[in-house]
């Protein structure tokens, strides 16, 4: 857990973009798996304080994205953390557009 903050850390000085950061922070929390129940949320959590730290929206993950995000986060097991962006990128989208069509 040091290292993954410590690594958050630097990642906030190299000035990562939010959803690459969100993405890793996200499936390195899941991977350490410090909980026996909740590290997926708690690991949400952790995204949405990176999108809210760079004043965005917290991170929306709803039942319709639960496919997708389960095998984004199988991709990232794999070395592929793309899927896992991709979906982020795309909820903020989505919540950005929302927020400008009212």
């Amino acid at each position: 857990m040091e290292l993954l903050i410590t690594l958050h850390h630097q990642h906030q000085e190299q000035k990562v973009p939010p959803e690459i950061e969100a993405a890793w922070l996200h499936h390195r929390f899941t991977q350490i798996h410090p909980f026996q129940d909740g590290n997926g949320r708690v690991a949400r959590c952790l995204a949405s304080l990176v999108f809210i730290q760079a004043s965005w929206f917290p991170l929306v993950i709803t039942r319709d994205d639960l496919a997708v995000y389960i095998a984004a986060l199988e991709d990232a097991d794999c070395g592929e953390l793309s899927s896992l962006i991709n979906l982020f990128a795309k909820s903020k989208k989505q919540v950005f557009l929302a927020i400008f069509s009212l």
